[in-house]
């Protein structure tokens, strides 16, 4: 599917290697793809191996792929310095946007957009245009009476959910406010209302996870 979508792809057969490739090939790498679980490091060895090297070579954006779909596995990924966790498998919508997260850390600019650049080249299309496309509203249809409309209903995408885990990432999940995490997301069709039930929510997912590991 990576090649597919016209991405240039280096492929390495365990952690080793593709540290190695990171280190001799830093300015030739953009992005970093890799599974969780590793047949020679254990599963955030690579990862945290990767980010302490980031303190010295270029920072690069880490993609984590994993069967693993809760909310323990997938913020753990974030916590160690993932930039997202996707669940396998794969879609390719997902792969076609990976190069977002390169623009997003800086590493790649998209060039002006024209159509010849949006047709055959991903990158040429905005990044404010992609977080426009975030948030998926359901509108009401209009009613003839004078009833009063109900305000469009939010949906979480998987994209928004992976911007809330990054928020609560920063914030520290203790320090994680309503008012403060719809600051820091800062998406406009987002209301703290919104907030506090996702919040609420994942909260109550993280307990339930872990009372079944300690049953376990």
């Amino acid at each position: 599917m990576l090649d597919l979508c016209r991405y240039e792809v280096v492929i390495a057969n365990c952690a080793i290697d593709a540290l190695r490739m990171v280190r001799e090939r830093e300015n030739e790498i953009h992005l970093v793809l890799t599974e969780l679980h590793l047949p020679d490091m254990g599963s955030y060895e690579f990862l945290e191996k990767l980010v302490m090297d980031q303190k010295t070579l270029k920072k690069l954006p880490i993609v984590i792929m994993s069967d693993d779909d809760n909310e323990i596995a997938k913020l753990g990924c974030l916590f160690k310095g993932a930039m997202l966790h996707l669940v396998k498998p794969l879609t390719m919508k997902t792969i076609r946007n990976l190069w977002q997260f390169a623009i997003i850390e800086g590493i790649i600019t998209p060039p002006p957009p024209n159509n010849d650049n949006i047709l055959h080249n991903p990158v040429s299309v905005l990044v404010q245009r992609q977080q426009q496309k975030m948030i998926k509203i359901t509108k009401q249809q209009p009613h003839r009476s004078k009833t009063v409309m109900k305000r469009p209903k939010l949906i979480w995408t998987q994209q928004l959910h992976n911007t809330f885990l990054h928020t609560i990432q920063a914030l520290g999940l203790e320090k994680a406010h309503p008012k403060e995490i719809l600051q820091h997301m800062n998406v406009p069709e987002l209301r703290k209302e919104n907030i506090s039930s996702h919040l609420q929510k994942f909260r109550l997912s993280l307990k339930r996870d872990g009372d079944e590991d300690e049953e376990n």
